[in-house]
């Protein structure tokens, strides 16, 4: 969302689905057969509702050229936010790219803490990660998750009722 506001990215970007950049784990893209041109936007709601690892990758990829470009792209963003111990470390597997350092092979993918991702909710929900718009969409996304089995599992509501929970899952 902050690459779209200042016009280094566009939603309707096309990126390319081909057999060499589908990961396994979770998500549907995977399973798509051959080349496929998808949409940015549509990779970003695969990412956040279905937690696909081809669609996170896709995302990844639309960030920069180089894999040290990309990174810095969300760490430089995340260092604006004020959040101080939140890094993507590497594409979801990746091997490739996979850095040697003692916090990626640690973390992995990337590292947070509770404290951080609370920031990053409460800038959402204020509107102020990048503009009020682009927060409220964020939410709207969020609000799409198709897996209710972590998060909003164990909270006090009626499936009739209205409450929405806008939530991200994954390992």
């Amino acid at each position: 969302f902050h690459q779209v506001a200042e016009g280094k990215i566009a939603p309707a970007q096309i990126a390319a689905l081909a057999d060499s950049n589908k990961w396994g784990g979770s998500g549907i893209l995977q399973d798509f057969t051959g080349s496929s041109p998808i949409k940015l936007a549509d990779a970003v709601m695969l990412m956040i509702t279905l937690s696909d690892n081809t669609a996170t990758n896709l995302v990844i990829d639309a960030l920069g050229r180089s894999h040290e470009e990309k990174l810095a792209a969300v760490n430089e963003r995340m260092k604006m936010l004020g959040v101080q111990n939140t890094r993507l470390l590497n594409k979801v597997m990746s091997w490739k790219t996979k850095k040697a350092t003692p916090e990626s092979l640690r973390y992995g993918i990337g590292v947070s803490t509770p404290a951080d991702m609370v920031c990053l909710l409460e800038k959402m929900w204020r509107g102020e990660l990048v503009s009020a718009a682009a927060s409220k969409e964020m939410i709207k996304i969020l609000s799409r998750q198709q897996y209710n089995s972590m998060i909003p599992r164990l909270l006090p509501f009626e499936a009739t009722d209205s409450l929405v929970v806008a939530h991200k899952t994954g390992s």
